[in-house]
């Protein structure tokens, strides 16, 4: 990947010598071999004759039979794919599908290698530990033909989890230019490593240190005194960090979009309502397992975060009614589309009365184990309409059939698994799908996954059955979400987005299983 000597227009091959005709009324094209699909050329001519071409390029008729060297060079130089805009010819570059090719690209000449190198090293591949290397002596290599550390926007090494320490990154240290930095489940690195990379990149947009649990305060207080232009941040399971650099970093990046503090159980409403104050551009926002979270921080980031698209609140047990109930009675969160309360048992109906009034536009709503909703707020979620693409009621015992029945109008794909009520009629099974061949026999007989013509068929039978259901825990989803063809573990993975298996009622969901550190689909 190293390129110390650009080859100059001299040292490029000649063309090969064109026979043409003396005739002057002669087609250029006549002698001229036969074009291969997606030639260079191809794009310009608008007639056969080369020299009709709209940029104006020199006849072949008007070459002198033996042109010297300089002449060929000259004209060379002068063929219609030279003569390209920098722009157009990165846009051809840029289609070109692997590496190997615009290496090729880059040692045609000085032209074609300044219009590469930036893509080629835009977002260098390091998924094997000899790429890496590689990528690293071509950084320290004092005599590059160019600057590569400065050409760097995008570094993952979340491929080498297990390689990569802070020794490994010390190279990258005078890459100051990068715009998103992946460093996720590189458990070896430590707030040395980090902050390494950190000092001095001001370009820096996006940073995910996902499983970092090594990683301190000191890590982002570095980011907030040289990253003003943050706008995602995912410290997932950074469980050492706490509001006091949480809050100073909200005052610092106030462009934040998106922060994600999954697991991290030392945050407490401080630092929430210093990123509901001082960023007033947040889009999502993920607070799983953030049992110090209080009504206060969600009154605050509902109330300031209008243009807020995604709030997720899993187990977030100190959460009560009041932290809806509270909002300004004019409020309207037309942009909010996901909101999941997994696990906040002290909400009730009034709550979920309010959720729906403020954020007509809801698109997922997770309920899971609010044991403490009834019909009443299922009849006030119905009241989305076909906005409404998933639900999940899963552990909600106080709902009834007749509720079940009305959200079955609103929704396209239901999944009702484990629901004794469903699993257990044998009329009702008829409509399901085939369980996957590799689940276990406990996963087959509980088994109650509804799509396509079967939920039709399904309201159809429930519309004239008197008997109804009797049990209505369930999640229901759009199809336009999770199309027909998709298999089942695109389903266990929306389900596992949503934070639906975890471990204190895992033993009874078929589908709850390991998973993933980082949210891969969760196997059945």
């Amino acid at each position: 990947m190293h390129l110390s000597n650009i080859p100059s227009p001299v040292s490029a091959p000649r063309p090969p010598t064109l026979e043409v005709s003396e005739s002057q009324s002669a087609s250029s094209s006549a002698s001229s071999p036969e074009q291969i699909p997606y030639d260079d050329t191809d794009f310009f001519q608008l007639q056969r004759n080369d020299s009709q071409s709209s940029i104006g390029a020199l006849s072949l008729r008007d070459i002198s039979m033996s042109p010297t060297d300089e002449e060929l060079q000259r004209l060379w130089r002068m063929t219609p794919i030279s003569k390209l805009p920098a722009e157009l010819l990165i846009g051809v570059f840029a289609r070109l599908g692997s590496s190997k090719d615009l290496m090729h690209c880059m040692l045609v000449d000085k032209n074609w290698s300044r219009n590469c190198v930036d893509l080629l090293w835009h977002r260098p591949l390091c998924d094997k530990w000899h790429r890496l290397t590689s990528v690293v002596t071509s950084i320290g290599n004092p005599k590059s033909y160019y600057a590569y550390s400065d050409l760097v926007k995008r570094l993952n090494l979340s491929s080498l989890t297990n390689e990569v320490s802070d020794g490994t990154v010390e190279a990258f240290q005078s890459c100051k230019r990068i715009e998103r930095l992946t460093l996720t489940g590189c458990r070896k690195l430590t707030d040395q490593g980090v902050m390494s990379l950190v000092d001095g990149s001001r370009s820096l947009l996006a940073l995910d240190i996902t499983g970092l649990d090594s990683v301190t305060d000191h890590t982002l207080l570095a980011v907030a005194r040289n990253c003003g232009r943050l706008q995602g941040l995912n410290i997932t399971e950074c469980s050492r960090v706490t509001d006091d650099s949480l809050a100073v970093l909200a005052g610092s990046c106030r462009y934040l979009k998106r922060l994600k503090l999954n697991n991290c159980t030392l945050v407490t409403d401080e630092s929430i309502l210093a990123v509901a104050n001082s960023c007033p551009s947040m889009l999502e926002i993920d607070l799983h397992n953030c049992r110090l979270v209080t009504d206060q921080s969600i009154t605050s980031l509902l109330a300031h975060g209008r243009q807020l698209r995604e709030l997720r609140m899993n187990h977030c047990k100190l959460v009560t009614d009041h932290a809806f109930l509270d909002l300004p009675k004019t409020l309207s969160l037309e942009c909010l589309r996901i909101l999941d309360l997994t696990g906040c048992e002290q909400l009730h109906d009034e709550a979920v009365e309010k959720i729906v009034d403020a954020a007509p536009r809801l698109r997922n709503l997770v309920l899971a184990k609010c044991r403490e909703i009834t019909d009443r707020a299922v009849f006030a979620i119905t009241k989305l309409g076909k906005n409404l693409h998933y639900i999940h009621l899963g552990h909600c015992g106080r709902i009834t059939d007749d509720a079940v029945k009305e959200l079955v109008k609103c929704c396209n794909r239901i999944r009702l698994t484990g629901v004794a009520a469903f699993y257990l009629r044998e009329d009702l099974m008829s409509f399901i799908r085939e369980a996957p061949a590799e689940f276990t026999d406990h996963q087959r007989n509980v088994f109650c996954v509804f799509s396509g013509d079967g939920v039709n068929r399904l309201r159809n039978y429930l519309n004239e059955d008197p008997a109804g259901i009797y049990d209505t825990e369930g999640t229901m989803y759009d199809d336009r979400e999770v199309p027909d063809g998709d298999n089942d573990h695109q389903v266990a993975s929306l389900m596992h987005m949503a934070g639906i298996n975890d471990d204190e009622d895992g033993e009874d969901d078929p589908e709850a299983g390991d998973g993933s550190d980082y949210g891969a689909p969760v196997e059945g």
